[in-house]
């Protein structure tokens, strides 16, 4: 699932979240980990949104249309 977040730039990324293997608040960001396309690195993508704020988003991503 894809989904729109937002970088501490303001400007708008969109996130492949079954590439993330987990987020954790730090600061005034959250940091996204996830798997690059080799697989023997991780990548960092950091948001504004907090982690609450993207299960919110997961969870609405989920339930059916």
């Amino acid at each position: 699932m894809w989904l729109r977040l937002t970088k501490e730039t303001g400007a708008i990324v969109a996130v492949n979240m079954d590439n993330v293997t987990d987020f954790t608040r730090e600061g005034s960001a959250t940091n996204l980990r996830t798997v690059s396309p080799s697989g023997d690195k991780f990548h960092i993508v950091r948001v504004s949104e907090d982690v609450d704020d993207i299960m919110r988003l997961i969870e609405a991503e989920q339930q059916p249309r």
